[in-house]
């Protein structure tokens, strides 16, 4: 061994990686150093990038497997009452496939308007107050009337504004 460069790598006040090189002919100099200080910086970032990428996919994958295994009727809406999401038991209970009633509001795909507009006062009354509201509703869908008991609370943004709703519920028509 005739030269030994070894570089420490500072995460959040701590050493979290070492680099070492070494046999070089002539000294190491402030360059190496930088160099070798900037690889193990950006190696580092896209390390804690990809375990970040990974809890999130396990997360969403946790989610997404309650949301589609449940007979829970669960949907998100925008401000403006368009639904954002809707798991396969709500697109199932309406008849449509999901990808059909994104974007739609309840006055787009229910039938009877006077149904639709009760929804809405519904949802607009949660989004206003701020505050989760349970509610019996009744809706005319393609195998008959059901009654839904739906929970609705505010969805917030990251600030903690109101930009759409939660419904999850059930179908208790045969109750």
């Amino acid at each position: 061994l005739t030269r030994l460069l070894v570089v420490p790598c500072f995460m959040h006040g701590r050493i979290a990686a070492l680099a070492a090189v070494a046999n070089r002919r002539l000294a190491y100099s402030q360059d190496d150093v930088a160099q070798i200080t900037a690889f193990l910086v950006s190696s580092h970032a896209i390390l804690e990038r990809r375990q970040a990428e990974e809890a999130l996919w396990r997360s969403t994958a946790l989610l997404r497997t309650v949301s589609e295994g449940t007979p829970v009727l669960i949907c998100t809406k925008d401000r403006q009452g368009r639904i954002t999401m809707a798991n396969p038991a709500m697109a199932r209970l309406i008849g449509k496939a999901e990808s059909e009633i994104l974007g739609l509001t309840d006055l787009e795909f229910l039938p009877d308007p006077g149904q639709a507009a009760r929804i809405v006062e519904n949802d607009r009354r949660v989004m206003e107050s701020g505050r989760a509201e349970t509610f019996e509703e009744t809706t005319d869908l393609g195998g008959g009337q059901h009654v839904g008991l739906m929970t609705k609370s505010p969805y917030l943004d990251e600030r903690g504004q109101v930009i759409g709703l939660i419904a999850i519920g059930a179908d208790i028509t045969d109750r």
